[in-house]
């Protein structure tokens, strides 16, 4: 029975020589080893089959890993040159600024001086104006005494007269008071050339 059998597998095997019982086991054992290893041999070529595969499917993704990182790198690099260029032109904006700002900060001291010096001209003006003011009282009130020197009372008329003039042309005040004042100065004169009289 096993010999039959052995002789079946020789002959799908294209082995068809003699075949005695002496030899059956040796040929029993070498058909059996051929066997299993032409099933290693599928089993191999399946896996090895399947791996190829699996390979070439991981160099397909690793080709568009490729294409995508080198389109990444390319992004990043346009980005880190734009953030350089928007980097530049910010710094280039703040010293712009900075300088602008100096240079208000100038302006603004600039004009605080001229501020200070018009206030104190304008409280020298108001001090002036004040006297004449109050010289011009004296005058119209009588109580301003003039020289009894010839000549000194006229030179003094005039030169009061002159600077209540001034005063009223830079004091401070509106038009109707420099127009009161100036009516005030005639008549001081009037007043003054009655009392030399």
């Amino acid at each position: 029975q096993r010999l039959a059998l052995l002789k079946r597998k020789l002959e799908a095997l294209n082995y068809d020589g003699e075949l005695d019982t002496k030899s059956a086991p040796l040929a029993e054992k070498l058909v059996d080893d051929l066997v299993e290893a032409t099933n290693s041999y599928r089993s191999l070529k399946i896996r090895a089959t399947k791996q190829t595969q699996e390979l070439e499917a991981w160099s397909s993704k690793m080709e568009v890993m490729k294409r995508e990182n080198g389109k990444v790198l390319k992004e990043n690099s346009l980005l880190h040159m734009e953030l350089i260029k928007k980097d530049e032109a910010c710094d280039e904006k703040l010293r712009a600024a900075a300088a602008e700002a100096r240079e208000l900060e100038n302006v603004v001291a600039e004009l605080g001086f001229w501020k200070r010096q018009h206030v104190e001209k304008y409280a020298t003006l108001e001090r002036e104006y004040e006297a004449c003011k109050e010289k011009l009282n004296d005058v119209i009130t009588g109580t301003y005494a003039f020289s009894k020197v010839p000549g000194e009372d006229i030179k003094a008329r005039m030169e009061l007269s002159e600077a209540l003039k001034n005063a009223v042309a830079a004091g401070p005040g509106g038009a109707a008071e420099r127009g009161r004042a100036e009516e005030l100065v005639a008549v001081a004169d009037e007043r003054a050339a009655a009392l030399q009289r």
